[in-house]
């Protein structure tokens, strides 16, 4: 991964720990994820939301998965309303 695409994760990352779990599950879900341990919620199951808040590594390490599903102008289209 190149610097500039780490550095927009980092500042993804800050924007989206700002962000309620629930927006969370939505812009994951309006992405196209879809985690088999979900459970009540869209995209990604509760215990996955709190640590993508409490964890800037599980954060950043979500959002390079995320990518690998997601082309990045997409990803950053969706943010843009969170």
């Amino acid at each position: 991964m190149e610097n500039n695409e780490l550095t927009k994760i980092e500042e993804f990352c800050k924007k989206i720990k700002n962000t309620s779990p629930e927006k969370i599950d939505e812009l994951w879900f309006k992405c196209g994820w879809m985690d088999s341990e979900k459970g009540k919620n869209k995209s990604l199951p509760d215990w996955r939301l709190k640590k993508i808040k409490e964890n800037s590594e599980f954060c950043k390490n979500s959002i390079k998965n995320l990518l690998l599903e997601t082309p990045l102008r997409e990803f950053e289209k969706e943010l843009e309303n969170y």
